[in-house]
């Protein structure tokens, strides 16, 4: 209690109390004691795990609690009635400044033409980047697209990654009405119109035909680079459907068609050849290389987008997290 003037004078082992005064207040709840000493816990690692999630930090911090009783689980406060507290905290410790824009300025272009509609956004600070970078990755997500659009697009730069340090920020953000390759190739077309020197060499994206066709329409010559993350993911939900994965030999066998993604592309085939002679003899086995021969090895779009070899980040997942943490905000 602040106004509470309790003193306690021990000796200097703090083992004897040689003077103490009375308390002039109830005793206090040692449940709200405890949630407070906690919570105090909380903020100070959100100040010093800045690359970790606030709301992992909070759930594990919380968790030491929760076996407690149910009285204190009761009184445990809610993420979302702390949540602006602790990015406060967050944000104070690593010195960042609240930010402030006009509409005016993040909106890139608006295009209407019929039922079409397309909005994009970008930062007059980072659209900067899109001239002088040469890796991006693409991606959308649905769930917090506003409606009439269909989507969320967004292109994220690589801004000069390391093995131990992934550098990668959304630079260009899209409400698409659908996901059309026409609607790709106005994307990209609006996008060159504005910023003339947007001309990337590798594009990594999911496995999506009418982007992959709208890319190489707008930058013939880019190398794109499906993201293994969904290679691997597309290999073992056929296998499963197939009734591949029943056996240990039939996993192997998925292990190592996910693995000729690892190869020099010249060396796809022959690695193909070899996993075919130590393929298991089975019906479902035999109808999951009919799909490979036909999903991956000879469709015309998607051949050599699932090839990975020296790719230093070999999957899209830095932008599922970012969709991640945008479907937490929304």
């Amino acid at each position: 209690m602040k106004t509470c003037s309790a003193t306690i004078k021990t000796n200097s082992d703090f083992n004897v109390i040689m003077n103490e005064t009375s308390h002039s207040h109830e005793p206090l709840n040692t449940t709200e004691v405890e949630i407070k000493m906690q919570m105090e816990k909380c903020s100070k690692a959100v100040q010093e795990n800045v690359s970790d999630p606030i709301s992992k930090i909070f759930e594990e911090n919380m968790a030491s609690l929760e076996d407690r009783g149910l009285d204190l689980i009761k009184k445990l406060p809610a993420l979302n009635s702390v949540q602006k507290m602790l990015y406060r905290k967050r944000n104070k410790s690593i010195g960042a400044r609240k930010s402030t824009f006009a509409f005016e300025k993040i909106l890139f272009a608006d295009y209407a033409h019929g039922k079409t509609r397309i909005l994009i956004f970008a930062d007059n600070e980072l659209k900067k980047y899109m001239a002088t970078c040469k890796k991006f990755y693409m991606d959308g997500t649905f769930k917090v697209c506003p409606k009439p659009f269909y989507q969320l697009y967004t292109i994220h730069a690589e801004l000069g990654s390391s093995q131990e340090y992934l550098n990668v920020i959304p630079v260009i953000y899209a409400l698409l009405p659908d996901k059309k390759m026409s609607t790709y190739e106005l994307l990209f077309q609006i996008i060159k119109s504005q910023i003339t020197e947007w001309d990337p060499n590798d594009i990594t994206v999911d496995f999506e035909v009418p982007a992959i066709l709208a890319i190489r329409s707008n930058f013939p010559g880019v190398k794109i680079t499906g993201c293994y993350f969904h290679f691997n993911r597309s290999l073992w939900r056929k296998a499963k459907a197939l009734g591949v994965c029943k056996t240990q030999l039939g996993k192997i066998h998925v292990k190592l068609c996910a693995a000729l993604s690892h190869l020099p592309s010249e060396l796809v085939n022959e690695g193909w050849l070899y996993v075919m002679e130590e393929a298991p003899n089975s019906n479902c086995v035999t109808q999951f290389n009919d799909y490979f021969v036909k999903t991956w090895l000879e469709n015309s779009v998607l051949a050599d987008t699932w090839c990975t070899f020296r790719q230093m980040n070999k999957t899209n997942n830095v932008v599922e997290i970012w969709n991640g943490h945008i479907k937490k905000i929304y």
